[in-house]
């Protein structure tokens, strides 16, 4: 009967939800994985679920965004990190990220950054998944060389598409945006 943690919604999440951590001698514990080293998520060799097939995750879902200077491991992003509020624009790379669950093998993903004009900067467009991913992180670099970033409002887009009857449906689309100072 002990509350193990509150549902909520804070200034980086798309929706009100839960997160808890699992760690195991002071080290974090993703339950996804395996046991075994090396192994991949959405590998059921000694997963710490009973029946992972038998989860009820929605499909496709954005959880978080947010942009960043380097492109953000699972495990940072879960523990809060690469969610800052802005970012100088003397970076020389800026990514923007989605933390996705329930990702089924054959959904079309497609992620886009644009600059303070509105121009498209870098996209990964018509991508197709391989494997269903119960969680992963999507991402789009654009690099800018030896020069720098306009200051000002850069956006992102990532639109999740899937055959539904034959016909490629949009199941989730989502923008976020930073300021580059």
């Amino acid at each position: 009967g002990q509350p193990l943690g509150l549902l909520g919604l804070s200034g980086f999440t798309t929706y009100p939800h839960l997160e808890f951590i699992l760690k195991k001698d002071d080290q974090f514990v993703d339950p996804f994985h395996s046991a075994t080293e090396g192994s991949q998520c959405g590998e059921n060799i000694n997963s710490l679920w009973v029946d992972p097939e038998a989860i009820p995750y929605p499909d496709s879902q954005v959880i978080s965004s947010s942009f960043s200077e380097t492109i953000p491991q699972l495990k940072e992003v879960v523990l809060g990190k690469h969610h800052p509020a802005f970012l100088p624009h003397t970076i020389k790379r800026l990514v923007f990220w989605v933390q996705i669950i329930g990702a089924k093998k054959g959904d079309v993903h497609s992620i886009i950054i644009y600059d303070q004009r509105g121009r498209i900067i870098a996209q990964s467009v018509k991508n197709v998944l391989s494997a269903s991913q119960p969680v992963g992180i999507f991402s789009i670099v654009h690099e800018i060389g030896s020069g720098k970033f306009a200051p000002g409002l850069y956006k992102g887009g990532f639109v999740a598409e899937r055959d539904v009857n034959g016909e490629k449906t949009v199941i989730e689309q989502h923008n976020n945006q930073i300021v580059l100072q």
